[in-house]
C-alpha cells in the first residue's frame, strides 16, 4: 500500500503538477484525501473478518458451555419425570379399575351369600300373605282366621326370585315351578293370577284360610294398603 502511494505521488509530480495544472498545496490535499480513503477501506476490510471470527468464537463458547449442557439435561429429566408420572398414573388407574371390578364382584357374591333360604312352607305362606293385597276373600263368621299381611314390592319380588334360584341349585322346593311362574308374572306387573295362587296355596295348607273369590278393585287395594302398610 505504501508503494502505491509513492507511485501516486510520483505520477502526480510527473503529470499534473509538471504541467502546472495543480499547485503544490492542492496536490497535498489530493494526496491526503487518497491516503484517508485507503485507510478507511483498510479498516472496513479488516473489521468484518475480525467481527465474524469473534462472533463464531462466542457462539462456540456458548454452545459448549457446561451451563447450557446442564439446562438441556434438566429438560430431558423433566420430560422423563413427566412421562414416568403419566405411566405411574396409568398403572394406578388400572389398579383402581381392577379393584373396583373386584369390589363389585365381591358385593354381588356377598349379596348372594346373604340370601337365606327359608323352609318351603314359610316361603309359600309369604306368597300367600302377598296375595291378600290383591284378592277379595269370603269370610266365615264361625271361623276366625289369622291373615298375614305382606306388602308387594318390586324389591321383595326380586329377592324371592333370588331365593328360588338358590333353592333350585340345591333342589329344595317341591313346588318350585309354581312359585317361579307366580313371581315371574308379578315381576312383569301382571297380578291376574292372584286369585288362583291364593286358593292353590290354601289347598296346599289343607284349606286353611279364607277363599279368594275375585281381585280387588284399585280403590279397594288402595284402602287395603293404607290400612295395613301406611
Amino acid at each position: 500500500m505504501e508503494d502505491k502511494l509513492k507511485n501516486l505521488r510520483r505520477d502526480m509530480n510527473e503529470t499534473v503538477l509538471k504541467k502546472g495544472e495543480v499547485s503544490e498545496g492542492e496536490k497535498e490535499q489530493i494526496y491526503l484525501k487518497v491516503v484517508q480513503k485507503n485507510k478507511s477501506q483498510r479498516y472496513s476490510t479488516r473489521f468484518f473478518p475480525v467481527f465474524s471470527i469473534t462472533l463464531c468464537m462466542i457462539l462456540v463458547l456458548i454452545l459448549s458451555s457446561p451451563y447450557l449442557s446442564n439446562f438441556y439435561d434438566l429438560g430431558q429429566e423433566e420430560n422423563q419425570v413427566t412421562i414416568g408420572d403419566m405411566d405411574e398414573k396409568s398403572r394406578v388407574d388400572n389398579v383402581m379399575s381392577v379393584d373396583k371390578s373386584e369390589v363389585a364382584d365381591d358385593e354381588r357374591e356377598h349379596s348372594t351369600k346373604d340370601i337365606i333360604i327359608p323352609p318351603e312352607n314359610e316361603f309359600m305362606n309369604n306368597i300367600y300373605g302377598m296375595t291378600n293385597q290383591k284378592v277379595f276373600v269370603e269370610s266365615d263368621p264361625f271361623i276366625e282366621v289369622h291373615e298375614d299381611y305382606i306388602e308387594i314390592t318390586d324389591e321383595r319380588i326380586e329377592y324371592m326370585l333370588a331365593i328360588l334360584e338358590k333353592a333350585k341349585e340345591k333342589d329344595l322346593y317341591q313346588n318350585y315351578e309354581f312359585y317361579y311362574n307366580t313371581l315371574s308374572e308379578w315381576k312383569k306387573g301382571n297380578f291376574e293370577n292372584s286369585v288362583d295362587v291364593h286358593n292353590q296355596i290354601r289347598e296346599f295348607n289343607r284349606r286353611y284360610g279364607n277363599k279368594a273369590i275375585r281381585l280387588l278393585t284399585k280403590d279397594e287395594e288402595k284402602e287395603y294398603i293404607e290400612k295395613h302398610f301406611d
